[in-house]
């Protein structure tokens, strides 16, 4: 099969449609010299005058036209081919989150994601750990902080509050009165170092109520095993807003205390600048974006 070069057919097709020799080089990003060079290549393979030169421009001539013609089929039908076998390239994205919030936010969420991008795979990673995004192949991670990762970029999308939260049955079986004098209440602990400045000591003093701060307590590794014991009604629970509202809304949980600690950090949609993005990536990070802002 005797086929011209295809850098010649693009700068033709392009040159032919626009008439213009500068504004086909812009198309392509090329030079006006280089569009100039690969139509008279074209010409040469041909044997054949494409276009008629003049000082008022360029102009097809007859073959030139009907050469035109399906050159432009051609790659029209090229294009379509190929863009149509790409799409139905499944696109991956890795995901890394907070035990908390993956299980509390993304989940309930992400049936959305795959509907409106039926394409796209999904990778979730859950951990309280802040991975190596590259050496763990993430891209995009939903961090909890301050934004002070090193050489990583981080786009704040809404600052955090915690409070108090437990079941209405949990106050119900304590009583009202018990509950706001912290009297045979158990509090619910989340361990760890990654919450250590985020804990009933810090709203007992914000509130001022360290004087009445109660003896027991049940200690929890993760979040997600600490709303199970508070939904069913085991104790008093810290709860930050962007991880309980759904549950307040619906009534399974209430806030006994109407003081919230307003802590300074933040969730954070995290990128490594050093991982180029790629479709899915970007897909994934505005959908987020958008649904965290609401």
């Amino acid at each position: 099969m005797r086929l011209p070069p295809l850098h010649s057919l693009v700068a033709f097709e392009a040159a032919g449609s626009h008439m213009n020799f500068t504004a086909a080089a812009h198309e392509l990003n090329v030079t006006r010299e280089a569009v100039s060079m690969q139509v008279r290549l074209l010409e040469s393979r041909l044997g054949a005058k494409l276009f008629e030169r003049g000082q008022r421009g360029v102009a097809l001539t007859e073959y030139g036209r009907q050469f035109h013609n399906t050159v432009s089929e051609s790659l029209w039908l090229i294009s379509r081919e190929f863009n149509e076998k790409v799409a139905d390239i499944p696109a991956n994205v890795t995901v890394s989150t907070t035990v908390a919030f993956g299980s509390c936010w993304l989940m309930p969420r992400l049936a959305d994601f795959r509907i409106r991008n039926p394409g796209i795979n999904i990778k979730l990673v859950e951990t309280d750990e802040c991975l190596d995004m590259s050496k763990f192949g993430i891209d995009i991670s939903i961090r909890y902080g301050r934004g002070d990762w090193n050489k990583l970029k981080s786009e704040k999308v809404f600052s955090e509050e915690f409070f108090p939260i437990c079941s209405p049955g949990y106050v119900n079986s304590v009583g009202a009165e018990n509950l706001r004098k912290f009297q045979n209440v158990t509090l619910l602990h989340l361990d760890g170092r990654a919450h250590e400045w985020e804990n009933w000591d810090k709203w007992l003093e914000f509130a001022k109520l360290t004087s009445l701060r109660p003896q027991q307590g049940i200690w929890f590794q993760n979040y997600d095993n600490l709303l199970r014991a508070t939904l069913e009604g085991q104790g008093l629970a810290l709860g930050w807003t962007r991880l309980v509202e759904e549950k307040l809304s619906n009534g399974s949980l209430v806030r006994p205390f109407d003081l919230a600690f307003t802590t300074g950090n933040g969730y954070y949609i995290v990128e490594a600048p050093a991982n180029a993005p790629n479709r899915a990536s970007k897909i994934f990070r505005n959908w987020i974006r958008d649904k965290m802002r609401i």
